[in-house]
């Protein structure tokens, strides 16, 4: 008969225990393919799955408009009666790729380089490529939490497959003392087997990942960083949008509560202005256009969704 010292180690070698699997040893589809068992609780689902599931959709959608899926067009332009028809065609073409800025109805147009180029709205040609990012750091906290809980030694994911399988047993089912008593016998090996073979000094407590600490810090963490996500996430989206971009929401809403127009936005304008430089004989006049952004209709509408969401 073992002893209880080989017991404990031999812990390691049965189907729920030592299964530490390398962070970085993982193929793609590791990854992406998760057990059925919920091992994660409301808050999680929402924000490893549900919003990432909405931003995907969000890049699909403006992806097509950019490149002209459908029959949709990004941007459509005022054609100057003083260019030809390959000029107005280029001009169409320049505009869709390059910056276009933004000046009120109600104000001249500036004459100065510097001053237009201040005006620029550079963001919607990123839209897509941002809102793919956003996706993947919504995602991230996930993934690392079903790679590292693993490092537990203990494979809590099949605890629960078992435990839910247990669960849609009859009482009479035969199956259900043996699978209640291997379960028990599993749990009872793991508090038994306490010693680990490694451990931290972590906030002066003992931490490892046999002392029972190592999966309640990383929990907390991992809340942690969906927090640090979420409240990132706002400040970077300011930063790329523009720096009103934190009251644009309550503005929208006060606006709606009031019954006044609130697509007339700065932040997301529909009507633009670009400037096209043709070379000429001898000259190189810079000839201005008159652009409605149709992309804006969507961005605006979907980061408002957004903003409302965080």
């Amino acid at each position: 008969m073992d002893s209880p010292k080989n017991k404990m180690i031999g812990v390691h070698n049965l189907p729920f225990f030592g299964q530490t699997q390398a962070f970085m040893g993982k193929t793609l589809w590791d990854w992406f393919k998760r057990s059925k068992a919920h091992f994660s609780d409301i808050i999680d689902r929402l924000n490893c799955h549900i919003v990432p599931m909405f931003l995907m959709f969000f890049v699909m959608m403006i992806s097509a408009n950019i490149f002209g899926a459908f029959g949709m067009e990004p941007m459509r332009c005022l054609r100057s009666p003083e260019l030809n028809e390959e000029e107005r065609e280029y001009a169409l073409d320049y505009c869709m790729s390059k910056n276009t800025y933004y000046v009120a109805p109600e104000e001249g147009i500036p004459w100065s380089n510097k001053e237009r180029r201040e005006r620029q709205l550079g963001y919607y040609h990123w839209v897509p490529i941002m809102m793919f990012l956003q996706a993947m750091l919504f995602m991230l906290p996930n993934w690392l939490w079903n790679a590292l809980n693993q490092q537990s030694g203990i494979e809590f994911i099949k605890f629960i497959e078992e435990s839910s399988r247990l669960k849609t047993l009859e009482l009479s089912n035969p199956e259900r003392p043996t699978l209640l008593h291997e379960l028990q016998e599993k749990i009872a090996e793991a508090i038994l087997n306490r010693q680990a073979y490694f451990r931290r000094r972590m906030a002066g407590c003992r931490f490892g990942q046999s002392m029972g600490s190592y999966v309640s810090w990383l929990y907390v963490f991992i809340k942690a960083l969906y927090l640090l996500n979420v409240t990132g996430q706002f400040f970077i989206l300011n930063s790329f949008i523009g720096s009103t971009y934190r009251w644009w929401g309550i503005d929208v809403l006060n606006a709606l509560l009031a019954g006044e127009n609130w697509q007339d936005s700065p932040i997301f304008p529909r009507l633009t202005l670009c400037d096209v430089p043709i070379r000429r004989l001898g000259d190189t006049p810079r000839y201005t256009l008159q652009c409605h952004l149709r992309i804006n209709t969507y961005n605006e509408k979907i980061y408002l969704f957004i903003w409302l969401a965080f």
